[in-house]
């Protein structure tokens, strides 16, 4: 594209020389062994297999959230069952939900809306799905069914196929993907989060914000997000996990 965009420059048929306002390199996918996959090596993940097992929706949900897009990341058969679970929570969460007229976490839903939003833009789908997480954590304790159309909107570019029969269960007859996108209000958005220090080890790898309430699930989510943090986790299962909410969060791998 570049060659092209140059050569027809070079003759005066464009008046621009270069494709691409900004080029994004993805990092790749390795095998679980950290090699590269190759069927002489007998260790290729074959992506129809994962989708017969746990969907597409997982399969699109786990790529995402392994870490940021840029960064070459092993694949983990185990760590999918996160991704599954997730799917799993939301469909639970639709078919047996407390019902609610009015909402007390919309601070958490706005902030949502707002991040994601966000992410998407800079391609952090990996942060906006740990954020739809916190989101749905919130919501699990009762919901009404305005705001979970809101979450089904901004989970659609991330899980389609889920968000399109949450849409509908939710008594919408048009298509998600066909619905706008969801504005959050400043007055509403979450103001009391607090940095949490992230380690490997007891060695400090990074920094991020949760609500001072944060629970370790969604603290390791937000841990899994930082770029120096999925490169040393990667493929790794933590021994242990010590957290100190509003403090401080170590992994020991």
């Amino acid at each position: 594209a570049r060659f092209f965009t140059k050569v027809l420059h070079a003759f005066g048929y464009t008046e621009f020389d270069e494709p691409f306002l900004k080029l994004r390199h993805q990092g790749m996918i390795l095998a679980e062994d950290g090699r590269k996959m190759s069927k002489s090596l007998g260790n290729v993940i074959n992506p129809d297999d994962v989708v017969r097992e746990y969907g597409a929706d997982t399969l699109r949900l786990y790529e995402m959230f392994m870490g940021p897009i840029d960064v070459q990341k092993p694949w983990s058969t185990k760590n999918i069952k996160g991704s599954y679970r997730f799917v799993d929570r939301v469909y639970k969460l639709l078919s047996s939900r407390n019902k609610k007229e009015e909402d007390s976490f919309a601070p958490v839903l706005h902030e949502t809306i707002k991040k994601v939003g966000e992410d998407i833009k800079e391609l952090k789908f990996n942060t906006a799905i740990s954020q739809l997480m916190i989101c749905l954590n919130k919501m699990e304790d009762g919901v009404s069914d305005e705001s979970l159309k809101i979450f089904a909107r901004l989970l659609a570019p991330f899980a389609p196929h889920l968000a399109e029969e949450v849409w509908h269960e939710l008594g919408e007859n048009s298509s998600v993907h066909k619905s706008t996108w969801p504005k959050y209000d400043k007055a509403l958005l979450a103001t009391s989060a607090v940095k949490v220090v992230v380690q490997i080890n007891g060695k400090r790898r990074g920094e991020m914000e949760l609500a001072p309430d944060a629970s370790e699930e969604e603290a390791l989510a937000g841990a899994r997000a930082i770029s120096s943090v999925a490169e040393a986790v990667a493929n790794k299962e933590p021994k242990r996990v010590i957290y100190v909410p509003g403090r401080i969060l170590n992994i020991v791998i």
